[in-house]
């Protein structure tokens, strides 16, 4: 009799193929299970294959296609109402007169000088001239009580800059006390109480700061508004000298501390709370106080 041995479905698997006369081929090895070494499924690899490519041809012909990325193409402007305006122009506020004639209308800013040094420090002033920006139509509603915010609507772009601070000297002349200069043998442009200011650095803040700056600005004799129009970098910065009323923005400041205001009402110029009528000599220093929250 044969001996006992544990069950294997191997042994048994060669057994059968054995005895089948199939031709598959097996391993003899006495004492140990035979195993063939054709699958124990004859034809099953080749259904496995077929049923693999059949999914591969079905995904293909169901699935969209992958097309060739795409390269990145020019850049498009999305759509915008006919006649909108993306960026402001200086050429905005210059308009034609009846005859022909550029005209602009002009806002003339005459901001009080800086305080010393000595007051800048002690009541924490600016000690430099900017450009109000939070605090815009404020700072214009206060020039405008001191008779120092001026409009020249319609004015030829040829006017020279000289005549425009002669002008002004003459509005506030008696108010401020100005000095009378025209006497004087050297040249009046550079003998001005009133002088021109310009942006520095373009008109952008600079370093960890975000006001632009203004700075005195040399003026010749001949200067008009056109070479302020015509200068993108000191004077025709659209940002900050373009009003919403497509006024042309121009700076300028008292050279020399602002005289004595005789008799001046501090609450109704939005300086102070005193209702009573004094003269006073600390101008620019209340200006300055009241907008330096502006001031980075």
């Amino acid at each position: 009799p044969s001996m006992c041995r544990p069950y294997s479905s191997l042994q048994m698997l060669a057994s059968v193929s054995d005895g089948s006369g199939g031709g598959v081929a097996t391993i003899n090895n006495p004492g140990h299970p035979r195993v063939t070494t054709a699958s124990g499924f004859p034809g099953m690899s080749t259904l496995i294959q077929r049923s693999n490519q059949s999914s591969l041809d079905h995904a293909g012909s169901s699935l969209p296609k992958k097309d060739k990325p795409k390269r990145r193409g020019k850049a498009i402007l999305p759509p915008s109402l006919a006649g909108e305006k993306t960026k402001p122009s200086m050429g905005d506020c210059i308009f034609e007169a009846n005859g022909g004639e550029q005209v602009v209308n002009l806002d003339v800013w005459c901001t009080p000088p800086l305080p010393s040094r000595a007051d800048q420090q002690d009541f924490v002033l600016p000690n430099h001239i900017v450009h109000y920006s939070r605090n815009e139509d404020s700072f214009r509603t206060v020039l405008s009580v001191l008779n120092l915010f001026h409009q020249f609507p319609n004015l030829p772009v040829t006017t020279r800059i000289i005549d425009i601070f002669r002008e002004i000297i003459s509005r506030i002349q008696t108010q401020y006390n100005l000095s009378d200069t025209s006497s004087h043998p050297l040249p009046f442009h550079e003998r001005l109480p009133i002088q021109l200011l310009c942006f520095t650095n373009r008109g952008r803040p600079n370093g960890a700061h975000c006001t632009a700056k203004l700075t005195r600005a040399p003026l010749s004799e001949c200067t008009n508004l056109v070479d302020l129009l015509n200068n993108p970098y000191d004077f025709a910065v659209p940002r900050w000298a373009l009003t919403r009323e497509n006024h042309f923005h121009m700076f300028a400041s008292k050279y020399i501390e602002l005289p004595t205001v005789d008799y001046l009402n501090l609450s109704k110029v939005f300086l102070g709370k005193e209702d009573l009528v004094w003269p006073h000599h600390c101008i620019s220093q209340r200006v300055y106080a009241l907008f330096r929250h502006d001031v980075d």
